[in-house]
Order: C-alpha cells, then sequence, then structure tokens
C-alpha cells in the first residue's frame, strides 16, 4: 500500500481544476450545447485512475503582465480577481489565500455579491450562454485542458487577456487568448453576471 500512496497523491496533485461530481448521476456537459464544447465534464477519479497521470505542458502566467494593464473599474469582478493575482494556486482553494481555477471564479464573483457554483463542472453547466465575439471583462472563459473535456475556467479581463489559476505551483496570474495552448483548448464563454 506505501508504495502506491506516492502515486495516488501526486496523481490527486496533477488533477488541476478538475472536478469531483456535486451530485450522483450529473450529466456532463452544459444541457444546451451553447458553447463551443459538446465533450463530458471531466470527474478526476477518471483521471486519477488514468495511466497517463501528467499535467499537460502549457504557459504558466505572467506571459502578458508587461503590456496589459486592464482598466479598473471596468468589471468589478475582474478588480476582485485583480486584488488576489499572485496568491497560490490549490487544488480544492476558493480564497482568499490559495486558489484552484473555480475557485478564483466563485471568489472573485461573491466579492461583488453574485453567487456562483464551485466547481467547474458546475460552472460550465449553469453560466448563461455568451458568444466569443460578445464576451466582455467578467465572463468567464472555458476550456479543456486535455482535449477531451471541460477541465478549467478563467475569468476574462478584455483585449484577449484573462485571469486564472493555472496548476500546481503557480499562482493568480495572466494569460492570453492568443497564445496556441490556449486557444487551441478555447471550449466557450459563459456569464454570471
Amino acid at each position: 500500500m506505501k508504495r502506491w500512496l506516492p502515486l495516488l497523491i501526486a496523481g490527486l496533485m496533477l488533477t488541476g481544476c478538475a472536478n469531483w461530481p456535486e451530485e450522483e448521476g450529473a450529466s456532463a456537459g452544459n444541457g444546451g450545447g451553447w458553447l463551443n464544447w459538446s465533450g463530458p465534464v471531466v470527474d478526476s477519479r477518471d483521471v486519477a485512475r488514468s495511466s497517463l497521470l501528467s499535467w499537460p505542458s502549457g504557459p504558466e502566467g505572467d506571459e502578458v503582465d508587461a503590456d496589459f494593464t486592464p482598466r479598473v473599474g471596468q468589471s468589478a469582478v475582474v478588480d476582485a480577481a485583480l486584488a488576489v493575482k499572485g496568491r497560490p494556486y490549490r487544488l480544492g482553494a476558493n480564497g482568499p489565500g490559495a486558489f484552484d481555477c473555480s475557485g478564483l471564479i466563485q471568489f472573485a464573483h461573491r466579492e461583488v455579491g453574485i453567487d456562483v457554483p464551485r466547481t467547474t463542472s458546475r460552472q460550465f453547466r449553469e453560466a448563461r450562454p455568451v458568444q466569443r465575439d460578445d464576451m466582455g471583462p467578467g465572463d468567464v472563459i472555458f476550456f479543456a485542458v486535455d482535449g477531451i473535456s471541460i477541465s478549467h475556467v478563467g475569468l476574462y479581463a478584455g483585449d484577449g487577456r484573462f485571469l486564472h489559476a493555472p496548476s500546481p505551483g503557480s499562482t493568480v496570474s495572466w494569460a492570453s487568448l492568443d497564445n496556441g495552448y490556449w486557444a487551441s483548448r478555447f471550449a466557450g464563454v459563459g456569464r454570471f453576471r
């Protein structure tokens, strides 16, 4: 048993923003197909059981800090997320000291009085649909990091930039939708305000 413990711990850490289902028998997807994604919402128990226990390699944050500063007040939700930029990623955390991806989204919305579900899968199912051309600061952006299921969410800030809590060992940081890594994993946009 002891020899499997490190593998189990590594598997749980590597699931990133993967989610435990909120209720038994919850259906995957968003019910209406309003996003670009028709695949399943990830269940981290399946990932942990998989023999492919690796976190996808991708850009770490702060790739756009030097040339992007959102206007303060453009979106109260974005302002709330900016206030915690640089805080560490921790699976299952929803602030204020640490965050996972869906925890950051929930925290930023809660700070301005908007009730948002806790997990990426629930956020995906319950967000109001927004066409990519109509997205604005404060909208949530969903990604299929593994190319198979919705497993990551970020907060759009404008000009193609978003804030997110990317992965173990990282912090709440900027990323760009123009980056090939994120562009190829983009699944859709939703809104809670």
